[in-house]
């Protein structure tokens, strides 16, 4: 069978009606009828989309024949153009907007478990169940003043059996047994079940079961009726788990609804349901609408007293209800972690941003800017203070330092030692990334004077920070592991940002900024251009600039000469450059640039380089 939109061209009726299709369309497009699920304006459909085609046993094949439009599969990945699929007795295929369409064969059998059943008695729920932060058109509803006095009483405790479902879902997982509980009360069930996929991750402490109980599931909560018989109940139906997983809804399983009974003379029950009278399970969702697991509840055989022996499509809607609420809970709690976690590295308004677009954290290809910053005379510090008071010292700079980070909404990266590491870029975007490190690497020189003062009386000696500012494309992402996660950057602008701070050290500066970092800013009076450089490990040569904190008149007028002798210098004119170099060191005579550029001006001059190049190489890591 051929399905797609609606054909006038062809006389085709309106949805949702089944038509013969013409000879040469069943001779061209291998179908003889075509349902037709959406009418010609909705072009989201298009007119020949895909086929379905019986196969063996259970089994029937879905063929994708549009070029342009996949098959989209609840639960599972959809079908490209031109790709066939084979599924097994159930499946929904969404359509367009809220459409969908449900298939399903006529002999179903559940041998994943070597379970024979008619299934006669096995229904699903025509509602589709919540997923977290979801919503759906729901139609108008009636008022609690419709109802007497002692339904109103009773619809209000069931809505407080659920709402402590809701309650408890922060910080713990006893919601899971919240729900378990509630289902059995409300449903009036013997037996109640939580399960999750062996693979699902809950942030808080970890549920009391645990173990595996059906092909990669595990018990997250159980609850028994008081006085119920364990050996009466069974094992958990896979019949019904299948339906719920296969198709994402609600499944009952109710001999009471069919012609049948539960005496299983002439009928083949599924192993599974010998033992239950009646069962329901719903799915637990998450946000991409993939099942994570099942609440899954059922009376026992020894229940058979009418009217427990049936379970109406209400009591169902009411363990969908109670699923949907574990769902949002696993969520919530998921969301919680995410933000716990997050908040160690990036700053609130960033936090909320990644809460709200978790797909920011997968890995990307991204403009960022890093910055580099290295604790000067660490080893020397924590001698003389021992280790309580070196490390209530290194809290203080690092947590100063951080906030630097924190207040420009930058990515704390990681802590090596007495070195942090810090980006802007990314998760998410900010095309004023180079102009917040620049300004995150003043505060922090800022930050160290006021350091440097508030633990004057115990650290007479100065110590100091080296920092290094570069600015380009990196993969970003989860560089940590599974056991820990470290959001940041990789590749050669973090490795030159790294060679910059220890730079920083040769060239006797606090700061080195790369010009790609300048690049977009206007020329900067606190800037003076060092030299093109290579680094050990990088050899394409880059320009980078000393950021001086706080400049005086007579700083911009040093590095306005200072600028010129480098021009001298890398345009062979290394008399000239020594003269300017010589006149700078006499008023300022401790300015380290001025002395390896004078070294090498000298070095030019007595031996000059055969093949002459600016470039100065740093061997150094």
């Amino acid at each position: 069978m051929l399905i797609g939109r609606q054909d006038l061209l062809q006389n085709e009726p309106a949805p949702f009606a089944v038509t013969e299709m013409p000879a040469d369309k069943k001779r061209d497009l291998g179908a003889d009828k075509k349902l037709i699920v959406a009418d010609i304006k909705d072009t989201g459909v298009p007119r020949e989309w895909f086929k379905i085609e019986l196969a063996n046993g259970n089994l029937f094949n879905v063929k994708n024949i549009h070029k342009g439009t996949s098959v989209s599969i609840r639960n599972q990945a959809s079908i490209p153009s031109g790709q066939t699929r084979q599924f097994e007795n159930e499946i929904q295929i969404e359509l367009s907007g809220n459409l969908e369409i449900r298939i399903t064969t006529s002999r179903q059998e559940d041998s994943t478990d070597d379970e024979h059943s008619t299934n006669d008695e096995l229904r699903t729920l025509a509602t589709v169940p919540f997923a977290p932060n979801e919503e759906q058109p729901i139609a108008q509803i009636a008022t609690i003043r419709q109802f007497s006095a002692p339904e109103a009483k009773d619809i209000a405790n069931m809505l407080r059996l659920a709402l402590q479902v809701v309650q408890k879902a922060t910080g713990s997982n006893a919601f899971f047994q919240a729900a378990a509980v509630a289902a059995a009360q409300i449903v009036e069930l013997d037996r109640v079940v939580v399960l999750l996929r062996k693979d699902t991750h809950l942030p808080s402490t970890e549920t009391k079961h645990r173990s595996t109980v059906i092909d990669g599931w595990s018990i997250a909560a159980e609850h028994l009726r008081p006085g119920i018989r364990v050996e009466s109940l069974g094992t958990i139906s896979r019949t019904i788990l299948h339906r719920v997983i296969s198709t994402g809804i609600t499944a009952i399983h109710d001999p009471g609804n069919s012609n049948s009974s539960m005496n299983p003379t002439g009928i083949d029950y599924a192993q599974s349901l010998m033992q239950v009278c009646c069962a329901t399970a719903s799915p637990i969702l998450d946000r991409d609408r993939k099942v994570i697991g099942v609440l899954y509840g059922d009376r026992s055989t020894d229940a058979l007293a009418l009217p427990k022996n049936r379970i109406s499509d209400i009591e169902a809607t009411l363990v969908e209800v109670l699923a949907s609420s574990v769902a949002a809970g696993i969520a919530r709690q998921a969301e919680e972690s995410l933000r716990n976690t997050l908040a160690e590295f990036f700053s609130p308004k960033v936090v909320k941003l990644l809460a709200d677009n978790p797909e920011l954290m997968e890995g990307q290809d991204a403009e960022v800017s890093v910055l580099f910053c290295d604790i000067r005379g660490f080893s020397s510090v924590t001698e003389k203070l021992g280790p309580q008071k070196a490390i209530e010292w290194i809290n203080d700079v690092m947590s100063e330092l951080s906030q630097c980070v924190i207040d420009r909404d930058g990515v704390l990266v990681d802590y090596v030692g007495d070195e942090l590491l810090a980006m802007w870029g990314a998760p998410g975007a900010q095309p004023d990334h180079a102009k917040r490190a620049i300004e995150t690497a003043r505060a922090m020189m800022t930050a160290i004077d006021s350091l440097r003062e508030r633990w004057g009386d115990v650290l007479p000696q100065r110590f100091g920070a080296g920092v290094g500012v570069n600015t380009g494309p990196a993969r970003v992402g989860n560089v940590g592991s599974r056991q820990k996660f470290k959001y940041g950057a990789l590749g050669n602008t973090v490795n030159f940002g790294s060679r910059l701070q220890s730079a920083t050290k040769q060239f006797g500066v606090d700061c080195i900024v790369s010009g790609e970092s300048l690049k977009s800013l206007k020329p900067l009076s606190d800037c003076r251009r060092l030299a093109s450089i290579s680094v050990v490990g990088i050899d394409q040569p880059i320009e980078v600039f000393e950021l001086k904190n706080n400049p005086t008149d007579d700083w911009r007028q040093l590095a306005a000469n200072y600028e010129q002798a480098l021009a001298d210098f890398e345009s062979k004119r290394f008399g000239e450059a020594v003269r300017r170099i010589g006149e700078l060191l006499q008023s300022h005579p401790q300015d380290k640039p001025c002395k390896k550029l004078l070294a090498r001006a000298v070095a030019e001059l007595d031996d000059p380089t055969e093949n002459f190049s600016p470039v100065w190489n740093l061997t150094q890591k």
